[in-house]
């Protein structure tokens, strides 16, 4: 691996893993936001877990996470034909509509989940990304090849349960405003959502879509049935070579260009290579798969600002089940922050946790907004030295 070529090694699945819905809901993909939020889901398209969904963000801050945006699921219209580019599973067992079977190709650019869907001649390339820093999800499509009396037909499926949960019939009851390519989606004085589709139109909806299976779920023994309210459904222009799609942000303005938004994507996850690439003689003689370790870092450090450390962050012990623990976190950070070359997050994780230290004792479960930090760890304290101990060494302080 080495600074002029640090791009991480593919992961890419062809159609026949692509089109073979028991391979393709194997392989999942997930993606952070550096504030505690992420989005995940399958290549099919589908819906297997609790955790699945487009954006999950901690309404209850650091870290009460809750599912906001389920699914925005894809139609391509060609006059009076259309063909579904999503795919959902039932309780009845009923797998409607099956669009995995149109994908050709799913690979990752940089942190960026990538489909592309063949339909006759047309050729359409779908891609989903969260914002650095942001509770704000893209779900983007451009047309690479097809007539240009395309259009997609988008349906927005929400949600307001804890990740960890499911939801019933009748158990989210926003209010729903649209107006021309907008919809607010507003949650008492939870949350207020805005979906945009630039470009396009929404128009506002009310309907259940009821039990979606979890499959995953049932493995677990857990209540494996969901529910989702759509909300609205936008109705967007292809035009070759454009990105369009829509944009749902918990922020009132999020930016509706596309494009750009990618590219600030792109470049956050490039410059997490790079920076990782040039920190050290290991490092850039690397295997190239490195890079991909050193990007998959990235999605575990998020910020956790504090009173006295504003700037705090912190380490997210494991997706989708756990937050911030202090053992996790201390043994972890030596190889997710300064393997990477990044010992200025490492140092704002160990002021982060030395604002808990209590009577020489590290908390391993880090406290949400109102609650107690949790001393009951044994070897958390020892772990915590060591990390002093190898921040110190990277950086060569006395």
């Amino acid at each position: 691996m080495n600074a002029s070529n640090s791009v991480p090694v593919p992961i890419r699945f062809t159609r026949a893993i692509c089109g073979d819905l028991g391979q393709a809901e194997r392989r999942e993909w997930w993606i952070a936001n550096g504030l505690g939020g992420y989005a995940a889901g399958t290549v099919a398209g589908s819906l297997t877990r609790r955790y699945h969904g487009l954006l999950i963000a901690p309404i209850a801050s650091p870290l009460g996470r809750r599912l906001i945006l389920a699914k925005a699921d894809a139609t391509l219209i060609d006059g009076e034909q259309s063909w579904p580019l999503f795919t959902n599973r039932w309780k009845s067992g009923v797998i409607a509509p099956a669009g995995h079977v149109r994908i050709a190709s799913f690979y990752l650019d940089y942190s960026v989940p990538v489909w592309t869907y063949e339909v006759g001649d047309a050729k359409v390339e779908a891609r989903i990304w969260l914002e650095p820093g942001a509770h704000t999800i893209y779900s983007a499509w451009r047309l690479l090849s097809g007539t240009d009396k395309l259009s997609l037909r988008v349906t927005l499926l929400a949600n307001d349960r804890d990740h960890h949960g499911t939801t019933s019939i009748g158990g989210f009851n926003p209010k729903i405003r649209a107006d021309g390519d907008r919809v607010v989606l507003t949650e008492t004085s939870l949350f207020s959502l805005t979906i945009r589709a630039p470009g396009g139109n929404i128009v506002s909806r009310r309907d259940w879509y009821q039990n979606f299976d979890l499959p995953i779920e049932t493995e677990r023994g857990l209540d494996s049935t969901d529910n989702h309210l759509c909300v609205g459904e936008a109705t967007i222009p292809l035009i070759a070579g454009q990105w369009c799609g829509i944009v749902a942000s918990l922020e009132p303005e999020p930016s509706t260009d596309i494009a750009d938004a990618l590219h600030r994507r792109l470049d956050h996850d490039r410059a997490t290579v790079a920076t990782a690439t040039a920190s050290s003689a290991a490092m850039r003689q690397a295997p190239d798969w490195i890079a991909r370790l050193a990007l998959a870092a990235d999605a575990f450090v998020f910020s956790r600002p504090l009173p006295n450390v504003p700037d705090g962050q912190s380490v997210i012990a494991g997706y989708p089940w756990f937050g911030d623990w202090g053992r996790d976190t201390m043994i972890s950070l030596p190889g997710l922050t300064l393997a990477t070359g990044r010992s200025d997050i490492a140092r704002r994780i160990l002021k982060t946790f030395a604002s808990f230290v209590s009577q020489g004792m590290l908390p391993n479960v880090f406290p949400g907004a109102g609650d107690h930090p949790d001393y009951n760890t044994a070897d958390a304290s020892l772990w915590f030295f060591e990390a002093w101990r190898a921040y110190l060494d990277a950086t060569r302080l006395s």
